[in-house]
């Protein structure tokens, strides 16, 4: 009996009662969205890539997310407490593939109430290839000249091999790697380098992440020089002869360090022509020689032999007085 009546105030002007609730509804709903807010993040997006293959190409670096929290709430809301990715490790095959975008939330925006977290696109589409590695050797590259007079005899670098990984397309196309280059510019000695690694591709990686150390090692510049005009000093030549005319000048090539030959001048005595074979006047062959500084080598020398006259020297006549005549009979000196 009670029930009855109970379900007959229910019913009763049941029209009015339910726009009554209808309206509670309404402004209950119309509060609670006047307390949220809508704030729009952009996201870094990660690839997490454990498996087999890698990812290559272009790819979307960031995604949207959209947050709908408490207007209090949504002021301590920053974007590392979010974090989205894209996992390609179940891949095995080369290709493109649309892979879902995972969201994570940190622990403190989880506990948040109410919040509501969506992520624009959901899923990007990714260039994977297969993961390999090699070792290469090590290039370095020099910049400027040394010191006037010096020249690059050798360059080295440790490590002067690397393993280099990445994408099997890219690596198998890789003959070497390059690190920064070492400025010898005016160095007069052998010297030491720190450089780099010089990054051609960011989908390749190497096993060293240290300093590469170049070694420059240099020798001075060689040159061969000409002395025109050097008149030999005769040699060896005996009292009995002498030359007639003017001694021939020669030419002398000098080979050694450049900046020894730039200073270099010719002591006296030093380019000779040996007559000691000389054994009677006449028209003789004599050979030309230098003698050189330490460090310094003869390049050749021209006319290798002079032509000369040479003449017997003849002994001065000795003159003798005339003898005194005998005095004359009955004269004498006077007393």
């Amino acid at each position: 009996m009670k029930a009855s009546r109970l379900f007959e105030k229910i019913l009763d002007k049941w029209p009015v009662k339910l726009i009554c609730f209808a309206i509670a509804v309404c402004l209950y709903m119309f509060h609670q969205i006047s307390l949220v807010e809508k704030k729009t993040f952009n996201v870094p997006l990660k690839v997490v890539q454990e498996g087999s293959v890698m990812k290559t190409g272009n790819m979307a670096n960031s995604v949207t997310v959209v947050v709908r929290a408490g207007r209090d709430e949504m002021n301590s809301i920053y974007v590392s407490d979010m974090t989205a990715s894209v996992d390609i490790g179940e891949i095995t095959v080369p290709g493109e593939y649309t892979v879902p975008v995972n969201l994570s939330l940190s622990g403190r925006l989880m506990a948040m109430d109410p919040i509501e977290v969506r992520v624009k696109p959901e899923s990007v589409a990714v260039t994977v290839d297969r993961k390999a590695m090699k070792y290469v050797p090590v290039e370095v590259l020099t910049a400027g000249n040394p010191a006037r007079g010096y020249r690059i005899s050798s360059v080295s670098v440790s490590p002067d091999y690397v393993g280099v990984s990445g994408p099997e397309k890219i690596v198998d196309g890789l003959e070497s790697v390059s690190v920064g280059k070492a400025d010898v510019s005016g160095i007069r000695r052998n010297s030491e380098f720190k450089a780099s690694y010089i990054e051609m591709n960011r989908l390749v990686s190497l096993d060293y992440d240290g300093d590469f150390t170049v070694s420059v090692r240099l020798e001075q510049e060689t040159a061969v020089r000409t002395f025109d005009g050097i008149v030999p000093v005769l040699s060896g030549l005996g009292e009995r002869f002498s030359v007639d005319g003017k001694i021939p000048p020669v030419s002398v090539s000098v080979g050694g360090p450049l900046l020894s030959l730039e200073g270099m001048k010719f002591a006296a005595g030093s380019v000779t022509a040996d007559m000691t074979s000389v054994s009677a006047a006449g028209k003789v062959s004599v050979p030309v020689s230098a003698a050189l500084p330490s460090g310094l080598e003869l390049a050749g020398i021209s006319p290798e032999r002079i032509e000369l006259t040479v003449r017997e020297n003849v002994p001065a006549a000795v003159e003798t007085p005339p003898p005194s005549e005998p005095d004359e009979p009955g004269t004498g000196a006077a007393e």
